[in-house]
């Protein structure tokens, strides 16, 4: 395989923008890839799998703050994905389903 195949890339944000972030709860990024990859790993690649993670955290809404003394704002963000070199589908626990209903 040539240098640099196989490779995936995700950014939580666009070049140039601020990524939404919980003092509770972390990202809002890693809370839709951790929730989406939980649920739907079984069925979708990680290609389709990061499609319905841009989903969600395009629809989350969020406070931003510019600087400590600033107040907060409303704000959304979009997932930069797709960056890739993959060359074919990537699962995650393709026989997981199948496995379980079997017990």
């Amino acid at each position: 395989d040539p240098a640099g195949s196989d490779i995936f890339f995700a950014n939580s944000t666009i070049t140039g923008f601020m990524s939404l972030r919980s003092e509770k709860c972390g990202s809002r990024f890693i809370q839709a890839v951790a929730y989406i990859f939980a649920k739907f790993a079984h069925e979708y690649p990680i290609q389709g799998l990061m499609l319905l993670v841009k989903r969600l955290v395009r629809v989350s809404e969020g406070k931003v703050k510019t600087s400590k003394d600033a107040e907060a704002k409303s704000g959304k963000q979009i997932p930069a994905v797709g960056n890739d070199t993959l060359d074919r589908q990537l699962y995650f626990f393709p026989g997981l389903v199948d496995n379980q209903r079997r017990k």
